[in-house]
């Protein structure tokens, strides 16, 4: 679309909140349940770190070949890393996410590919330990039935200039992508 950068998703845009998720690191003793390690989790599309200028600290970002079919995958904040891997490098570790509202572990681990700048995603205050999880990789149906992406996310789109000059555009464009995707749609 004319005057678009960039466009990615996010399953709660900042900073309206996050999940949170414990996990357990494969690599260390495995922690007593109120031991956990834990961090606020978001579902994201491949471009969303670039889009939201998030910036890449050490590894890399999502992919479009973190498909449900490939390893998985997880970024990290700068936050996460230092509380959990303070003298270590995060990059290739394994961890465990679990969805604590079932006290379910995914079925499968991911690995940390990525380390990321901070985001004030939880309000303007400080900054928490955050993941980001590729929308790519998240099951339809959560443990428990809960269908959590799919009910809810937020688009970003980041223009080449002042977003008042293709504002019209870009809504027209959006509207019309949305209702050749589904047209039940609201």
């Amino acid at each position: 679309m004319p005057g678009v950068e960039s466009v990615g998703m996010i399953s709660t845009i900042p900073p309206m909140g996050a999940g949170m998720r414990s996990f357990s690191i494969l690599t260390h003793p495995a922690p007593s349940t109120e031991n956990r390690p834990e961090g606020f989790f978001n579902e994201v599309s491949p471009n969303y770190s670039r889009a939201m200028k998030i910036q890449l600290k050490k590894g890399r970002y999502l992919e479009e070949s973190d498909t449900e079919s490939a390893p998985w995958v997880v970024l990290i904040s700068e936050t996460l890393a230092s509380r959990y891997f303070p003298n270590e490098d995060p990059i290739g570790q394994q961890i465990l996410l679990r969805y604590e509202s079932q006290r379910v572990d995914e079925e499968r681990p991911r690995q940390i590919v990525g380390v990321v700048g901070e985001v004030k995603q939880i309000g303007m205050g400080g900054v928490h330990p955050l993941l980001y999880e590729s929308i790519l990789q998240q099951p339809e149906v959560f443990p428990g039935g809960s269908e959590i992406f799919p009910l809810r996310g937020s688009l970003v789109i980041r223009t080449d200039s002042d977003v008042r000059v293709h504002e019209a555009d870009i809504t027209t464009s959006l509207k019309q992508m949305v209702k050749e995707m589904d047209p039940d749609q609201p």
